[in-house]
């Protein structure tokens, strides 16, 4: 839900500069705000998707170097001590 809520942003942050240069060519009467709006909101979009992409990947990189989730104990002992660490009941 929260990748998906980071991409709906972005793509927002896509459209809203060519959605405000098509009214400002409307109000002005010109024809080329609209293409400066598209190319602006194409370059903020981008370094947007790479920014989620980028964090997307920190956050798997330390889940991965955390070692709890992924260890795998070969000996009982420790597979009840690392119990005992995750549960201090």
């Amino acid at each position: 839900m929260e990748v998906l809520s980071r991409i709906l942003g972005t793509m927002a942050l896509m459209v809203v500069p060519a959605i405000g240069c098509w009214y400002l060519d409307k109000y002005f009467r010109t024809g080329f705000l609209i293409w400066i709006g598209v190319a602006l909101g194409m370059a903020i979009g981008s370094v947007g998707l790479f920014l989620i992409v980028r964090m997307a990947g920190i956050q798997v990189g330390r889940e991965l170097n955390d070692g709890r989730k992924f260890r795998k104990l070969e000996d009982p002992e420790e597979q009840v001590k690392e119990q005992d660490v995750e549960s201090p009941n």
